[in-house]
């Protein structure tokens, strides 16, 4: 019987960067450069002793979307690079499905008003 590690890749990362920051080795602000992380190293001192046949990461595949065009290529091109590196770390990486934005309130003042607008992120 096969062992298979799945690891879902933005979960993952977000969990990394919490226990970063709150064992303040970052601030919340920050950003990580995934792809001088190891993960290798981190599935070999967690999992010592279990024989995994595979290592799986998935990710949603990201599109390009005409509103947040620039932040799209941004991820596009990190989501790749990142690819890249746990490919060359023995992952198999797995790009499915679909990323979409969330609306988000903020309140907005006129003279006289105040407005609830919904956007998109």
């Amino acid at each position: 019987m096969s062992t298979i590690l799945f690891i879902d890749g933005e979960n993952f990362k977000r969990k990394i960067k919490d226990v970063f920051v709150g064992e303040k080795i970052i601030k919340e602000e920050d950003e990580i450069e995934w792809t001088k992380f190891d993960f290798k190293g981190l599935f070999d001192q967690i999992l010592q002793g279990i024989n995994i046949d595979r290592r799986i990461f998935y990710f949603a595949r990201i599109n390009k979307h005409p509103s947040t065009l620039e932040k799209s290529e941004v991820l596009i091109q990190k989501t790749r690079s990142l690819k890249t590196y746990l490919e060359n770390q023995s992952f198999e990486v797995i790009l499915a499905g679909n990323i979409r934005g969330y609306p988000t309130e903020k309140i907005v003042q006129d003279k006289k008003h105040f407005y609830l607008v919904k956007e998109r992120r």
